[in-house]
């Protein structure tokens, strides 16, 4: 049998707004036509509610802790992966797959750091431009190796304006609960929704050169989002609540039986995207990296193929996130309950979000430990980490959360962050001992 080949198309900070994922007035029909052919993913988390670091995560298999991208990669914060953390482009290269880096990446400065032998489409370019690119690429080659693809477009990320689309409020505006419905939010969605719908054009343009190419039906599609929605505050991106870490998750196979619009309901993180995708394509996982971590993603192929209705011993019963950048949060979440512990300053944003004013705050200060009952309370306004009788439960999630940073061995527990930029500066101090070794 041929070894399939593999399409990985992720956009930014869209979470699960699109049309298949029950919002009715974005329009993305060959989004949508993924989940109807092939698996859909209720209940899919990244790991950080910012860009690269849940890439890094998502193409590692490892943690943000563990890969060392816990924060972005670019100027000026300058977060790398660590030299023994192998991108999924390596490990399919090592198996004898042509890899392709179609347009955006987000995971290191140097793509072929990452094991890509072929970059398209490497310039500024809107996501229809860069997918016609790669629609040629797809029907022009002969080479006899399977491919590995990842296509990433700047899509949604404001500006919403970028490559000239258009905000599109033919079938209405949809805002999430907690947004205060105002003509700035109506128009901010509305702007979305442009961009949603140019980046759907866009897959529609692979999607059609893979069936002209017969390429469909023996290749792996999976269309995701790096994280959350990006709206100007912190209840979405940047943040550890559910509307910063929720993405979308699609996976089409013909041949390999992921077909027929099912829906898949376990538990899930991105970091099991690649054990997952090694797992359908017969390649034997790498063991975890000499320097330390213990936890890893884990394969997701059997609640893929059996609609995720398990919920045994080696599936998962939560979900783990961290955000570094200010508020320093970490946090762990069950099916009903979510736990984020607070390692940094920050004040708890208005509810509702009034986009006019996306920087206000509450007096309130958030405190170390904030628990919500995502059944009852599915906005996390109501912080149920200092009632009595939920302390069972408080202790519980953060035994599982602590358990978690040692097993990753977050650095947090060590003391305040050190960032690149503290790095940087401290080896410009002359030697007078090193920075451990002042005194006062």
């Amino acid at each position: 049998m041929t070894p399939p080949n593999l399409l990985v198309i992720t956009l930014h900070d869209t979470g699960r707004y699109f049309g298949c994922y029950g919002v009715a007035t974005v329009q993305t029909p060959h989004i949508d036509r993924i989940a109807a052919q092939g698996v859909r993913c209720t209940s899919m988390f990244c790991t950080s509610p910012v860009c690269s670091p849940s890439r890094g995560a998502m193409n590692t298999g490892l943690y943000p802790q563990t890969n060392g991208l816990m924060g972005l990669t670019h100027e000026p914060w300058d977060w790398r992966l660590h030299d023994d953390a192998r991108h999924i482009a390596q490990h399919l290269g090592d198996a004898g797959y042509e890899t392709v880096l179609a347009r955006f990446q987000h995971e290191s400065p140097e793509p072929r750091r990452l094991g890509f032998d072929k970059h398209l489409t490497p310039h500024h370019r809107p996501g229809p431009v860069a997918a016609r690119d790669l629609a040629g690429y797809l029907r022009q080659r002969r080479d006899p190796r399977p491919f590995y693809v990842q296509f990433g477009m700047f899509e949604t990320h404001t500006p919403y304006d970028f490559g000239r689309a258009e905000p599109d409020n033919r079938l209405g505006v949809t805002l999430p609960p907690w947004v205060e419905p105002n003509d700035h939010a109506v128009r901010h969605f509305a702007g979305l929704q442009g961009s949603a719908k140019q980046a759907d054009r866009a897959v529609g343009i692979v999607l059609d050169a893979l069936d002209q190419a017969d390429l469909a039906d023996n290749t792996i599609v999976v269309f995701t989002v790096d994280h959350g929605l990006e709206i100007g505050s912190l209840r979405a991106k940047w943040s550890c609540y559910d509307a910063g870490l929720e993405i979308a998750y699609l996976i089409r196979w013909p041949d390999g039986g992921l077909v027929g619009g099912r829906t898949c309901d376990a538990l899930l993180s991105n970091v099991d995207h690649t054990p997952t995708m090694l797992d359908l394509l017969g390649i034997a996982p790498p063991p975890p990296p000499d320097r330390g971590g213990h936890r890893r993603g884990i394969s997701a192929a059997a609640a893929l193929r059996s609609d995720g209705q398990i919920d045994t011993a080696g599936h998962r019963r939560h979900v783990f996130a961290m955000f570094v950048g200010g508020s320093e949060q970490r946090c762990v979440r069950s099916r009903r309950h979510k736990l984020i512990r607070n390692f940094g300053p920050g004040r708890y944003a208005t509810r509702p979000v009034d986009l006019n004013h996306p920087g206000a705050f509450v007096s309130t200060a958030k405190p170390p430990v904030e628990l919500y009952d995502l059944e009852q309370d599915p906005d996390e306004s109501d912080n149920l980490a200092e009632h009595d009788t939920h302390t069972p439960l408080r202790d519980g999630l953060d035994a599982v959360l602590i358990e978690h940073l040692r097993a990753v061995r977050d650095p947090i527990l060590s003391g305040p962050m050190r960032l690149p930029a503290y790095e940087r500066a401290v080896a410009t101090i002359p030697a007078v001992g090193g920075p451990d070794r002042y005194s006062l």
